[in-house]
């Protein structure tokens, strides 16, 4: 496992595996990126996890589709292509990035996901249109 920062500030653990195949994970509300550390590290492939706006380091609340658009560009410079996980708060991201960029996201596992779902992604934290 090795931690390390984004140039974003955004904390980043990774679990290196030997097959190509990458993933991103992404916590729930009140987890960390280290929430993933028994599962990640079973897998045989490369795996990051991050720790999500708000979440290991305080930041202002920017929105939904802010929140959305950072994700994105954070996953783009790690590892762009790679499958999605999310839980909870994690899975509804993973749905704004596919909603969002989805030629970018083909391979979204949404676990737990606080519903419901529709055209308007984060009713309740800023009511944004994705």
């Amino acid at each position: 496992m090795n931690a390390r920062s984004s140039t974003t500030g955004t904390r980043i653990v990774t679990w290196s595996g030997p097959e190509e195949k990458t993933h991103v994970f992404l916590h729930g509300f009140s987890g960390r990126a280290e929430s993933w550390a028994a599962f990640a590290s079973q897998l045989s492939i490369t795996s990051h996890a991050l720790d999500l706006p708000g979440h290991g380091r305080p930041v202002p609340h920017a929105g939904w589709a802010a929140n959305v658009e950072q994700l994105h560009q954070e996953i783009q410079t790690l590892a762009p292509g790679a499958a999605i996980t999310g839980y909870s708060m994690g899975g509804r991201l993973a749905l704004g990035l596919m909603a969002r960029f989805p030629q970018m996201y083909p391979e979204v596992t949404v676990i737990g996901e606080i519903g419901p779902w529709g055209p308007e992604v984060g009713r309740g934290h800023g009511g944004a249109t994705v």
